[in-house]
């Protein structure tokens, strides 16, 4: 992959999607020591920001590819995208998710005309690729695809076009199609930029994975970050994160939960668990205020309903 790619991605997904705001959010400051930086994917088109890789990949597909309809394998947001991509290509999607989605994920993406199967939670990815074989169907994959790293990579080319001053990315991570994206993007055009990757302790896929020969699922547990449980990292995003990726940091529960209390009800960023893992990072101790001046925190979706955030910060 090349910054040539990532820039032609960013301006052949343009129409499709938004140039969301990068704001700083100077009340948090007497809590962290600092002031933020967020970039609100959250408002995004479909409420998360996987429709920039999503949509990348989709308008490089041939017409035949188009017409035969798309199938993937989701937590949601990923799904959604693909839906709202299918829609506008006119074509039909078909989008396999966890037993264990939110009902606010699955009603968007049955809203756009997709249809939607529910399997288990780690095996969806095995499924789809055997239905699409099966049906015909082409499948574009959450993650481990390079035209929807590329796609993602947008975003790294719109943070530092915001905020030239920029420091530090902090960065969720699930599969890893994000954080490569963005690091790619980051990294081919100023490397002298930090970019933090995070996953939730309960499902550390990247830690546990990045120095090993082959990579392997990890065991997983419970947590409030239900777009960033897949138990194994893609293999093209791991070998991008080795090389690009300055840190990674497995966030504890407890500060995860404290962080998205304090995102809702100090900073009033309505938002997803997994966007708030960056100030779980924080509220960990990894790092100190005097250092995360000019840091951004991306805010990777808001696709929650309102009874779904008071049952997990109460």
């Amino acid at each position: 992959m090349t910054l040539e790619q990532i820039i032609d991605a960013q301006k052949r997904i343009a129409p499709h999607i938004i140039k969301t705001p990068l704001v700083p959010i100077e009340r948090l400051q007497s809590i962290l020591g600092f002031v933020p930086w967020l970039k609100l994917e959250n408002m995004q088109n479909i409420g998360a920001f996987k429709i920039r890789g999503a949509m990348n990949a989709a308008l490089l597909l041939s017409q035949e590819d188009i017409d035969r309809g798309f199938i993937t394998a989701s937590s949601g947001n990923h799904g959604r995208a693909v839906a709202y991509a299918a829609k506008a290509l006119g074509t039909k999607a078909l989008i396999l998710l966890p037993n264990t989605v939110s009902r606010a994920k699955l009603e968007g993406i049955q809203a756009l005309g997709a249809q939607t199967r529910l399997v288990e939670p780690q095996k969806r990815i095995e499924i789809a690729l055997d239905v699409a074989q099966k049906e015909g169907l082409t499948f574009i994959h959450p993650y481990n695809d390079e035209n929807v790293i590329c796609g993602q990579g947008s975003l790294g080319l719109e943070i530092m076009a915001q905020l030239p001053g920029v420091k530090r990315i902090l960065v969720p991570m699930g599969g890893g199609g994000l954080i490569s994206g963005i690091a790619l993007a980051v990294k081919f055009s100023r490397p002298e930029i930090e970019i933090i990757g995070l996953e939730p302790a309960a499902v550390p896929k990247f830690s546990q994975n990045i120095r090993s020969e082959t990579i392997h699922s990890v065991k997983e547990f419970p947590s409030i970050a239900d777009a960033l449980l897949s138990n194994k990292p893609g293999s093209i995003p791991l070998v991008v994160a080795r090389k690009y990726v300055d840190r990674i940091i497995s966030v504890e529960e407890g500060p995860l939960k404290e962080a998205y209390r304090l995102l809702l009800q100090e900073g009033k960023i309505y938002c997803e668990p997994s966007s708030a893992i960056g100030f779980g990072a924080v509220l960990q101790g990894e790092f100190r205020s005097s250092e995360m001046e000019d840091s951004v925190f991306l805010i990777s979706g808001g696709n929650i309903l309102p009874e779904m955030i008071s049952a997990i910060i109460e």
